[in-house]
């Protein structure tokens, strides 16, 4: 999997298909290049044949699957279990030492924030019995507060990235660039599948 960069001129390209248009009211977007290594949310995302490199600093990854529903994670697990407490604390959630422990193995995030401490708990088995996806109010705490950690902690902002499931209307896609933008971030990376093209 591939992070795509490109520049505004090019926000239309075919590879997007009718998201294509969802970028044009916003001058800070850019598309990224880079992979993934860790475990993450299953989501068809478009393919595009154009490839760069990706950005400096870590990465906040949102993701949006085929059901709309939305996942996060943060490149770096000292970078986002910090963020995890820092959003848990302002619910007035704590978590317990064994809590603690599985939170800082998690490839991401997927649960509401009131019902992480018994997700983290849960085994394996029951953990699937668990609804998906992070409530929006949420998620914009984490967006929040996942910018103040990632300049504390790295001395450099968090890039974000969002991988929409490419069966996702333009509605739902636009949406989320809305939240993301309202809570600061002006640079937003659209994570693609990589295409050789053979013309």
């Amino acid at each position: 999997m591939y992070i795509h960069r490109t520049r505004r001129p090019l926000f239309t390209i075919p590879a997007l298909g009718i998201w294509g248009f969802v970028l044009l009211p916003f001058s800070g977007f850019c598309l990224l290049t880079s992979k993934f290594s860790s475990p993450l949310p299953t989501v068809m995302v478009p393919q595009t044949t154009n490839m760069n490199c990706p950005p400096p600093g870590k990465v906040l990854l949102i993701s949006l699957d085929a059901q709309n529903r939305c996942y996060l994670s943060v490149e770096g697990q000292e970078t986002q279990t910090a963020v995890i407490k820092a959003v848990a604390q302002q619910h007035g959630i704590r978590f317990t030492p064994a809590q603690l422990h599985k939170m800082q193995r998690l490839p991401f995030i997927s649960q509401d924030i009131h019902r992480l401490p018994a997700w983290l708990s849960a085994s394996a088995a029951e953990q699937y019995a668990f609804p998906k996806g992070i409530p929006a109010p949420q998620l914009r705490q984490y967006l929040t507060i996942g910018k103040a950690t990632g300049v504390a902690l790295t001395m450099k902002p968090l890039f974000i990235a969002l991988r929409a499931d490419e069966s996702l209307s333009a509605k739902h896609v636009m949406a989320m660039v809305e939240l993301i933008v309202a809570t600061g971030h002006r640079r937003i990376n659209f994570i693609t599948n990589y295409q050789e093209n053979k013309r």
